[in-house]
C-alpha cells in the first residue's frame, strides 16, 4: 500500500468518525434527557436584568429531578404559572397573596411549592369556597436587596391583600458578596435596582454564541473548552477576593463571630429595614405583611464539633420586624419538633434545600400562620 493510499484511507476513516460523531450528538439530543446538552434552549439573555439582577425567562423551563423530567412556567412578570390551582390574579373578588423569596419559595414542580401546599391546606378550612389567588414570585438566589425593587414592581401591579416573604441564611451572604457592588440607588439613597452581574452576562452570551455553530461536534468542543477551562479561570480571577460560598457567615460559631462579620450583619440589617419600610409604604397596612424564616439543617443538627450554626439572620429579622410591628414567623422550633431526631431526612443530601416532604411540612406550618391573617383581613 503506497503512501497516498494510506493517507486517503486515514482521511476517509477520520471523516467517517466525524460523521458518526455528529450523528450521535444530534441523536442524543433527541432523548428525554440528553447526555450532554448542545442545544441549550434554556440559555437566554431574558434571564438577565438590570433591575432584579436576574429573572426567570417567560414561558416553560424544563428541569430534571431524580432523573424525571419536570417543568416550571413563568409569566412576563416572573410569577410562576401553576396549572394545579385556579389563576385568579385578575379577579377583583379574589383575596390575593403575593409570595416572595428565593429558591425555597420558588420550589420545584407545580405540586411542590409553598404556595401550592398553602392552597391545599386552605381547601380543608372554612375558606375553601373563598376565592384566593396565590402568586409565587420566588426565584433562585433572590435576596433582600432584590426583594426591594421586585416589591416596587409587583405590588402596584397586582395589588395583593397580603405579602408573605421568605428570608433565610443565604440572603445575608448574597446581599454582601453577590449584589452589593451592583446596587442602584436613587437621590434619596434608596435601592431601585440591582444590575446584572457582568460575569453572568459574559457566560450567557458565550453559550449563545456556541449554540449558533451549525455543527454539533464543534459545539461540543467549544462548550467543553469554555465551561471546563476558560470560564473556571475567569471565575477564579473574578472571585479571587471573595469567600467560597455565601453561607460563610452562618457557619462561623466562634465566640467573636458577630464582631468579625459586623459589616455584613449591619449591611443586612439596613437592607431588611429598607425592605420592611418599603413594604409598609406600598401595602399601607402592617397587618398585610408577614415575614417567614426557615432553618437550615445545621441549625437543627450539630456539626462534627457538636456545634450549631449561628442565628444572626433570624435575630436580625426578629429585631427589625418587631421594631416595625410586622408579623414574623420563625419556623425553627416547629421544624425541630416535627423533624424529631432525624432532621437530615428532610433535607436533600449535599444540598441546603428541603426534600419534598420537608418542604411540605414547612409549608403547612406557614399555611397555619397565614390562615388567621386571611380571616382577619377579609372581615
Amino acid at each position: 500500500m503506497n503512501i497516498k493510499t494510506k493517507i486517503r484511507n486515514i482521511a476517509l476513516y477520520t471523516l467517517f468518525l466525524l460523521i458518526i460523531s455528529e450523528v450521535f450528538l444530534r441523536l442524543q439530543q433527541k432523548i428525554d434527557q440528553p447526555i450532554y446538552d448542545l442545544e441549550m434552549r434554556n440559555v437566554t439573555t431574558d434571564i438577565l436584568s438590570d433591575t432584579l439582577n436576574h429573572k426567570p425567562a417567560p414561558g416553560k423551563t424544563v428541569f430534571y429531578w431524580c432523573g424525571k423530567k419536570k417543568e416550571k412556567c413563568y409569566d412576563k412578570y416572573g410569577i410562576r404559572i401553576n396549572k394545579l390551582i385556579p389563576d385568579l390574579r385578575d379577579d377583583p373578588d379574589a383575596f390575593k397573596i403575593l409570595f416572595m423569596g428565593d429558591s425555597f419559595m420558588e420550589g420545584y414542580d407545580d405540586e411542590n411549592t409553598i404556595p401550592q401546599q398553602t392552597w391545599k391546606y386552605l381547601q380543608e378550612t372554612e375558606l375553601r369556597n373563598r376565592k384566593i389567588s396565590l402568586l409565587n414570585a420566588g426565584h433562585t438566589s433572590y435576596s433582600t436587596v432584590i426583594f426591594i425593587p421586585q416589591a416596587k414592581k409587583l405590588i402596584p401591579l397586582f395589588k395583593p391583600d397580603l405579602v408573605v416573604i421568605d428570608i433565610d441564611e443565604t440572603d445575608m451572604g448574597d446581599d454582601y458578596m453577590l449584589y452589593k457592588d451592583f446596587i442602584v440607588r436613587d437621590n434619596q439613597n434608596k435601592i431601585i435596582g440591582v444590575k446584572k452581574t457582568p460575569i453572568h452576562d459574559f457566560f450567557i452570551i458565550n453559550l449563545i454564541k456556541i449554540r449558533t455553530q451549525p455543527l454539533y461536534l464543534t459545539r461540543l468542543i467549544s462548550k467543553i473548552f469554555f465551561t471546563r477551562i476558560h470560564m473556571p479561570q475567569i471565575t477564579k480571577e473574578y472571585r479571587k477576593n471573595q469567600r467560597s460560598h455565601t453561607l460563610y457567615i452562618s457557619t462561623d460559631t466562634s465566640a467573636n463571630a458577630r464582631e468579625t462579620y459586623d459589616k455584613e450583619i449591619s449591611f443586612f440589617k439596613e437592607n431588611v429595614t429598607e425592605l420592611i419600610e418599603t413594604l409598609i409604604n406600598l401595602m399601607k397596612d402592617r397587618e398585610r405583611i408577614m415575614v417567614i424564616y426557615h432553618p437550615h439543617l445545621q441549625h437543627l443538627k450539630q456539626d462534627k464539633n457538636g456545634l450549631y450554626w449561628n442565628t444572626f439572620v433570624s435575630e436580625t429579622l426578629e429585631d427589625v420586624t418587631t421594631s416595625h410591628n410586622v408579623a414574623f414567623y420563625n419556623a425553627t422550633a416547629d421544624l425541630k419538633r416535627a423533624f424529631k431526631d432525624n432532621p437530615g431526612k428532610y433535607y436533600i443530601p449535599n444540598d441546603m434545600h428541603f426534600t419534598f416532604e420537608g418542604q411540605k411540612i414547612y409549608a403547612l406550618f406557614v399555611a397555619e400562620k397565614i390562615l388567621p391573617k386571611i380571616k382577619k383581613l377579609i372581615k
